[in-house]
Parts: C-alpha cells; sequence; structure tokens
C-alpha cells in the first residue's frame, strides 16, 4: 500500500509523517489488499474557520476505481489524524461491503433466472 503525505501551509516533519503512515498502516491493514494507494493532506486552515484550525484530508484508492474520502478538522494536527483514520477504517469497509453485497445480489439473481 502506497501512502503519500503532503503539507498544505503546514511542515510535515519526520515524525508527523511517521506518525500519518504508522495510522493508516493500523487502521487499514486488514483491508491493504484492497488499496491501491492512499494520499493524506495536511493543512492549516486558520482564517474564518478559526485560529490554528487543522485539516486532515484522507483520500484512498481501493480496487475498481473506487474512492473513499474523509476530511477531518482539528486544533490538534495528531488528534485531526487520529479521528480521520478512525472514520477512514469504517468508510472503507462501507465501500468494500457495498460491492461486496452488489457482487452477490447480482449473482443471486443469475441463478434464480437460470432456475427459471
Amino acid at each position: 500500500m502506497q501512502i503519500e503525505v503532503i503539507g498544505v501551509h503546514l511542515d510535515v516533519t519526520a515524525s508527523l509523517e511517521a506518525y500519518v503512515k504508522n495510522r493508516i498502516d493500523l487502521s487499514l491493514d486488514r483491508f491493504e489488499d484492497r488499496i491501491v494507494s492512499v494520499t493524506v493532506r495536511l493543512n492549516d486552515i486558520s482564517g474564518p474557520h478559526g485560529p490554528g484550525t487543522k485539516r486532515c484530508h484522507m483520500e484512498v484508492h481501493l480496487q475498481h476505481r473506487e474512492i473513499a474520502i474523509v476530511e477531518q478538522d482539528h486544533e490538534d494536527i495528531y488528534t485531526a489524524v487520529d479521528k480521520a483514520s478512525h472514520r477512514l477504517k469504517r468508510t472503507v469497509r462501507r465501500h468494500i461491503n457495498r460491492v461486496r453485497d452488489a457482487r452477490r445480489a447480482h449473482q443471486r439473481d443469475a441463478i434464480r433466472a437460470s432456475w427459471a
């Protein structure tokens, strides 16, 4: 699984990058064979959103051109990464389950059609 960490208006230190990659690995380890790449954008969005607000944007490219996107805002970038990685795990699981269920329904319908 390829993980890319990008900082926008925010310096991504080696320790922050390692932390992000570790959280992604822990959250998505179970789905690793179905994931093509993960892009994480860390952004300082101070201004109308409040002083010192940070945003963590995670984008997962799954097989079959599926994309799962999660964003999380918080004052602390590490907390934003934690919350986003937790939400990302649920989102990826939902995407994978939808594809699986649709495939099973299609197969079930094909079997029923062959009986008729």
